[in-house]
């Protein structure tokens, strides 16, 4: 590692070069004889006293201060593409899921390849801790240089078996029916091996019955025209708001909750819960996103858009 030279001996290199420049034949010569005394490298003491020359005015180039700014943008950026990378990773689902550890191999797998995306395995790493996978960028470093375990290739024998159902009707096959299927493949698994696995994975059976549908249509009301055109997006709050609603399975039965979004800041200005999918759901959660606006001292205006689907419940704008 090159020694670090104090600040206050380098000024003093710089002084003495350009004190007495004109006694040598070049500053070239006179770099090698200063820094010959000094007991540094000539080139780094040549590149010194070029830069001061350069904020003095008396050579082109590039300033301290300009390039001081321009590290200090570059580090910027740097550092808001780390922030928007562990967004992005937050928001992923399948591997990042609180719960069992994944397997090492997976681990390694995936800040793989986050790095080929060009996120640093720092911040890869913080995510995954954020997500309940204790990780730390030196563990990461070691496992890629360690032999992988027993249990380790097991399970990644098992896990190439498992994403090999993909798109086939093995699929969607549960944990029950997987355990014989695995086992008709002539792999040794167990039922707790292959749940654990599965559940790293994310994966899961299909489950039979009548799902839940929200969307419905009258058929004989008047659809009202679509006045965003798909562009959900505001200049300022109170312009548009976009409103919907879903199911929730409760110990009860299922309850339904209608939510308003304010297009602007993606802020939820009024929500409502009911145990019935009825018109009043829907109005509702518009009421209270005006009345909340009120008592903010940000009153909506009579330019507000409300955009809603095509659902017999909410079918307006």
């Amino acid at each position: 590692m090159p020694k670090r030279i104090p600040e206050d001996t380098k000024q003093r290199a710089v002084r003495l070069v350009l004190d007495h420049v004109d006694e040598y034949p070049n500053l070239t010569v006179a770099c090698q004889t200063v820094a010959g005394r000094l007991g540094f490298g000539a080139e780094s003491l040549r590149r010194w006293v070029r830069q001061v020359q350069v904020d003095g005015g008396q050579r082109q180039g590039v300033t301290t201060s300009e390039s001081e700014r321009v590290r200090k943008l570059e580090r910027e950026n740097r550092e808001l593409r780390e922030a928007r990378g562990e967004r992005d990773l937050e928001g992923r689902s399948g591997f990042l899921r609180r719960g069992t550890r994944p397997p090492s191999p997976l681990i390694v797998a995936f800040i793989d390849e986050q790095r080929a995306k060009g996120r640093a395995v720092e911040s890869v790493c913080v995510v995954l801790r954020s997500q309940g996978v204790q990780i730390a960028a030196r563990t990461y470093r070691a496992m890629k240089r360690r032999q992988a375990s027993a249990r380790d290739r097991a399970d990644a024998v098992v896990i190439d078996a498992l994403l090999a159902t993909a798109g086939t009707p093995e699929g969607m096959y549960g944990r029950l029916k997987m355990v014989p299927y695995l086992r008709n493949q002539g792999l040794a698994v167990s039922a707790r091996q292959v749940d654990r696995l599965m559940r790293v994975l994310g994966m899961r059976g299909r489950i039979r019955g009548r799902g839940i549908r929200t969307t419905i249509a009258d058929r004989n009301a008047e659809r009202a025209p679509d006045l965003l055109d798909r562009d959900f997006t505001a200049p300022a709050p109170n312009q548009r708001w976009v409103t919907d609603f879903t199911y929730v399975r409760t110990w009860a039965g299922f309850a339904y909750v209608s939510f308003v979004i304010d297009c602007y800041s993606r802020t939820i200005v009024g929500w409502h819960a009911s145990m019935s999918k009825t018109t009043p759901l829907v109005t509702t959660a518009l009421r209270m996103g005006l009345w909340r606006r009120d008592r903010q001292g940000r009153p909506a205006g009579d330019g507000l858009i409300h955009h809603s689907d095509a659902g017999s419940q909410g079918g307006f704008n």
